[in-house]
């Protein structure tokens, strides 16, 4: 008996086999697609996240590392000068202790070889030499403070006149731009005026309708700006701005202006410090002359010089400065 070939419903399942696998595998494929896809873009959000995170870290940290070097180098000065500080004071306190032993025993030797008429003659020229450094400094530091007040006003007024020349120029531009204003307002009421007179003829009313309202307003404009007191008063305002600027310069740049003040206060005081100079360099001289004739004259001469000293030390009075 002849063998029979496959059944018919082995056929159709080998058929149907493939078509299924493939849809299977296309179905596991996509599915592991989309977690794939979904562990990506978690991968790729946290990387986001991450990156923001680290910009912004990134930027603190800069600003932390100049912080950090800034306030590195402050602490470093600080105990360098207090360092230096130190050691300065320490050494300061060995030189006192030197210095005052050392008066000590000049001042036991002085006692035997200097008389007290001749000791009085050498300080009554150090306090006359004092005296006159002192009037010499109060002077300069009157004359000081007399050329910080002028320069003060001087600075003041000078920058209210740019503050009155920069208003000045402001205005006039203002002042300018009107008459364009109008001239621009009277050429739009024209224009207007003209495209509604067609509309009408043209017999399209609804056009004329919306132009003869714009032109309204318009008029309202070219209205307010022909009547407007704004050009006055812009005038007004220049010409009182100009004035006050030219009154000011000339309180400023006059022969007798503040200028010309603070000039010659400058002056006063460099003759001022010029002498106050002299007097300084003169002191050790003054001295050195005292001290030389207190050597070389008889006690009784001495002792008649440093009277005379004392008494033209009671009777010197300060200089008084300019007012």
């Amino acid at each position: 008996m002849p063998q029979s070939g496959p059944s018919k419903q082995a056929m159709a399942a080998d058929q149907i086999e493939p078509a299924v696998r493939l849809a299977q595998e296309l179905a596991t494929l996509k599915r592991r697609r989309e977690e794939i896809a979904g562990k990506v873009n978690e991968v790729k959000g946290r990387l986001l996240e991450t990156q923001q995170t680290l910009s912004q870290d990134g930027s603190e940290l800069g600003e932390l590392t100049n912080s950090v070097a800034a306030l590195e180098r402050l602490v470093k000065e600080l105990e360098a000068s207090r360092s230096a500080i130190d050691a300065q004071q320490q050494a300061a306190r060995t030189d006192l202790g030197l210095a005052n032993r050392s008066i000590e025993q000049i001042e036991a030797r002085l006692g035997e070889k200097l008389s007290q008429a001749q000791r009085q003659l050498v300080q009554q020229a150090a306090d006359e030499a004092d005296g006159a450094i002192k009037e010499s400094r109060q002077t300069v530091e009157a004359l000081q403070q007399k050329v910080a007040v002028a320069e003060g006003a001087l600075t003041e007024t000078r920058g209210r006149i740019s503050s009155l020349e920069t208003g000045s120029r402001e205005g006039m531009r203002q002042l300018r731009e009107l008459a364009g204003q109008i001239q621009a307002a009277r050429g739009h009421v024209a224009k207007l005026n003209a495209a509604a007179q067609a509309a009408a003829a043209a017999g399209r009313m609804g056009e004329a309708f919306y132009l003869v309202g714009e032109l309204k307003g318009a008029l309202i404009n070219l209205g307010e700006l022909g009547e407007s007191r704004l050009g006055i008063e812009l005038g007004d305002h220049v010409t009182g701005q100009w004035l006050e600027a030219r009154a000011l310069k000339a309180e400023v740049l006059g022969k007798e202006g503040k200028a010309a003040s603070a000039d010659q206060l400058k002056r006063e005081l460099a003759t001022a410090q010029g002498e106050l100079q002299q007097q300084m360099l003169k002191r050790e001289g003054r001295i050195r002359n005292a001290l030389a004739a207190s050597e070389s004259a008889p006690p009784a001469a001495v002792s008649e010089t440093a009277q005379r000293l004392a008494a033209a030390t009671r009777s010197t009075r300060p200089r008084r400065t300019r007012e």
